[in-house]
């Protein structure tokens, strides 16, 4: 669930083996927007969320203490890794 196109309104979406699949209304059918980020491991947790503050949800994967984060609708590498430290 997020933000794809900085509306204001929340969507849905699904992923399938690192590929993304975005709609634009909520109904059914294929994804509208569909791209391939990431390699999804075991264990892997994808998010979405507006990780750099304009409005549009974008993705992460998280993997143990690691979010690997996107700031566009695109295939590529991270834009940015966070690595978490043990309390």
């Amino acid at each position: 669930i997020g933000d794809w196109s900085a509306a204001g309104r929340a969507m849905v979406g699904i992923v399938r083996e690192g590929e993304w699949h975005l709609r634009y209304r909520l109904s059914g059918g294929p994804g509208e927007l569909v791209y391939v980020y990431g390699r999804v491991l075991a264990g892997d947790l994808p998010v979405m969320g507006d990780w750099n503050g304009d409005g549009q949800s974008t993705p992460a994967i998280a993997r143990g203490d690691e979010w690997h984060l996107r700031f566009e609708h695109r295939g590529g590498p991270a834009d940015q890794v966070i690595t978490f430290a043990a309390p």
